[in-house]
This record gives C-alpha cells, structure tokens and sequence, in this order.
C-alpha cells in the first residue's frame, strides 16, 4: 500500500465528497458534504464521529481514516448512516472499488514486547454494506435496537441496565445479574458493534460474600470507568480501565453520613461528587480519578453538592445555595456564576444547560449570564449537551433540543422511563420493561435533521 498524508476530496461516478473540517472555536462536528460532481452543488452534508484524514468513494459509500486512531469508517451518503469496519496501520491509504475495500489490517498484534504487524485486507463490498444496514432496513426513525443477553448454562436471560454512560463512540453500561450475585459494567462500542466485559467475576465489584445490592451508577472517560456499588448500606466507589481490567476501590462514602452525588467523564477526565444524606448536615466535595486510581480532592464546600459534570479538561459543580463552579484539575476556578435553579446539568465547552423548574436554561460560561430559558416538560430528569443539542429525559421521552434556538424534537417514547446521553455519535437511549434492558441508538445525522 502507498503511504500518503491528507486527502480531503475523492469522486466517483457523478458524486464528489468532501472533508469539512469545524473552526477550533466552534462547538461543531466535522462534516463530509456530498456534491454534484457537474455543477458543485451539495446535496447533503454529513456530521463525521472524529476527524478524518483521508477519504474515497465508490457506490454511494466513503471510507474515512481517523487522524488519530487508525480507526476505519464507512459511511453511505446517502443517509449518512456510519460504521467502523476496520483499524489500519498509520500512514495507510484504504481504497474502495467494485470489490470492496482494500487496506493494511493492524487490528490484531504480536505478543507483549514484539511490534505490531498488519495483513494486507480486503473486505468485500457486501460486508460493508452489511455492517451500514443494507441487510435490515432500520424503519424506526431512532435507529437500531442492542438488547444486553447474558448466557446461564444454556439459557439465555436478558437483564435490565441499572445505568449508562456514554463518551466518544463507546457507552459504559451496569447490568443487573438476575441471580443477584454479581451486576457487571460492559463496555459498548456503537460504532463497532462490540461489547466487552470490565469488571471481573470476583474482585472488589463482586465481593465473595455480601448483602443484596449491585452497581448503581457508572461514567465512563475513554478507556476508563467509575461505577459505585451498594450493598446493603454500604456504598463504595470502583474504577478501572478497559486495557487492564483491575479493579481499584476509589472512595468509601461514609456510612449514613455521605453519598455520592454524581459521577462524569469526559475524554481522560473522571471526576465525582459526594454530598451529605438528608439525616446529617456535613462537608460536600469534589473529587477525580487520577490515572493512580485514588480519589483526588479537588474542592469542598458547606453547601449540598447537586451535580456534577465533566468536559473539555475542566469539572463544573452546581450547589444548592445556586452556584456554579468550574475547576480545572489544578484546582484552579475557571468560572463562579449565579443560576436561577439548582438541578441537573450539563457543561460542553463554554455552554452549561441546566434543568430548572419546567426550563432548560443555557448560560454562557465566560460571561456567567443565561442567555436561554426554553420551555421543556416538568418531568424532565436529566441532561446531556454535545455540539449545541441538549438531550433530555422526562419521563417516558426523550427529547432533542437545539439549545440555540429552542427547536425540540421527541426522538422517543419508550414503554418505561428512559435515560439518554448524547455525543459525537449521536445519542443512546436506555429504558427497561420488566427484567429486560434496551438501549435504542440515535445517530447525530438524523438528531440533527430534526433540530435544525
């Protein structure tokens, strides 16, 4: 294979593509336009998962290279429905045809200690089509349904998802184990259609002995997670990464007197909050993961931490009393502003949204001011922001907003209460009916379309 550094345009037949990249400044995806290769009009333009390098065409499908990943992306243009089919050796130049895609496969590597070696592949044209779609025509407009199974013996059972947690393409999911020996956190790559398991089947997660309880909450940054576990009234707090598995214990709340008020991610960032129990007034804090797997205070106060959110490097904290910190993980106060009401939110770049009292309100974090107030339903939950759309759960909805100009699309009714998060992907939806978890997944093309 040639080695080649950028190329940002390809055509075939009457087509053109054409890499687009977003103004570092703007909160914006990457996008692939698609235009008349005759006159130069465009026909559609597709937000990308990450920054592509290099990209061609054939058959109403673009191959994308990752800048930074290796990572392999399909992408039919006609839709804008993506997949990742493939990781490649750095410096590759993929090439799509009549007979598939052509590349240098670095997926599988030699043994502790011995450098990576890479196969030349083809991937057969109809394999790629398939991992788009083209064999099961998605017809429900939110995307394709993943339902966790978990074998016992011969049976297959299927388990209710105790909490979600999505960043970049991967979602970190807590299951139930319907025998109530041992919930577990598994790790979903959307665009890759693979699940693999974190937490080990004996280990500080699943204890040899101990009352009924499991996982509660988890958040995931990159390859990392932090997940709490109660049992009886016991609360702990785990972390670990998904490239060593081992399990590290990073804060024991204490009993009766603590509880763990929220827990984020975002890229390497983990960070948590511990507020007081009802019954016994007592310090509030902020705190990271650190790649020692300890818990890092980062700040306290006297007032009731509500939650907490991690984004582009920095932690934002709402109290009660209604003030807003943004920290960096040195410590160091980004931002201290006023908000009308305490509740979940959400802090993207220099966009914070918060759910108040039938309103989502979005300030503005340089100038500290709320800039929107839009109307959403009292039974709103929760909130996540990505590239200037909110996603909020109320009830049994969930909902799209453009935090911009207000624009609101129900992307879901679901049989029981929902939980969302939205990122470059797009969003994923979870809900359970009975003992069984769902997660519905919505991509960014169509959140989009239905915002604008």
């Amino acid at each position: 294979m040639r080695r080649a550094g950028r190329k940002l345009v390809a055509a075939q037949g009457n087509r053109t593509v054409r890499l687009v990249y977003a103004p570092p400044a703007v909160d914006r995806p990457d996008r692939l336009e698609v235009l008349d290769r005759a006159t130069h009009r465009r026909i559609a333009s597709w937000p990308l998962i990450e920054r592509a390098a290099r990209v061609d065409l054939f058959g109403g499908i673009a191959i994308l290279s990752a800048s930074k990943r290796n990572a392999l992306y399909a992408l039919r243009t006609g839709d804008g429905r993506i997949a990742m089919i493939g990781i490649t050796r750095a410096g590759d130049r993929p090439l799509i045809g009549p007979h598939g895609v052509l590349y240098e496969d670095n997926l599988l590597v030699s043994t502790a200690g011995s450098s990576p070696h890479a196969t030349l592949k083809l991937l057969p044209l109809a394999t790629v089509r398939r991992e788009l779609g083209d064999r099961a025509p998605v017809r429900e407009p939110w995307g394709h349904v993943l339902r966790h199974a978990s074998h016992a013996g011969s049976r297959m059972r299927l388990s209710r998802i105790n909490a979600i947690s999505m960043d970049g393409p991967r979602v970190a999911l807590a299951v139930h184990d319907p025998r109530g020996a041992c919930d577990r956190v598994l790790f979903w790559n959307v665009a890759w259609h693979f699940v693999s398991r974190l937490t080990r089947q004996v280990g500080p997660t699943c204890l040899p002995t101990h009352p009924s309880g499991g996982i509660t909450d988890v958040a995931l940054a990159g390859p990392r997670a932090v997940w709490t576990t109660r049992y009886g009234r016991q609360t702990r707090m785990l972390a670990a990464s998904i490239i060593h598995c081992h399990e590290w214990v990073v804060a024991r709340p204490i009993q009766g007197v603590q509880r763990v008020a929220g827990l984020s991610g975002d890229g390497g960032l983990l960070a948590y909050a511990l507020g007081w129990t009802s019954r016994k007034r007592h310090t509030s804090s902020v705190g990271l993961v650190p790649q020692i797997w300890r818990g890092l205070s980062l700040a306290r106060s006297n007032s009731q931490v509500v939650s907490v959110s991690a984004d582009s490097g920095r932690v934002a904290t709402v109290y009660a009393n209604g003030t807003v910190v943004v920290l960096t993980p040195g410590t160091q106060v980004v931002k201290r502003l006023r908000v009308e009401t305490a509740g979940a939110m959400a802090l993207r770049r220099d966009t914070l949204a918060i759910l108040g009292h039938g309103t989502l309100d979005v300030y503005n974090v340089s100038s500290g001011r709320r800039v929107h107030a839009w109307n959403i339903p009292a039974s709103a939950t929760s909130v996540d922001l990505h590239y200037g759309i909110a996603v909020i759960a109320a009830g049994r909805d969930v909902l799209a907003m453009n935090v911009d100009t207000g624009r609101t699309a129900r992307l879901l009714r679901a049989p029981a209460q929902v939980s969302a998060e939205i990122e470059a992907p797009g969003a994923v939806i979870q809900f359970n009916v009975g003992t069984q978890g769902y997660l519905r997944f919505v991509p960014m093309s169509l959140i989009e379309a239905r915002t604008r």
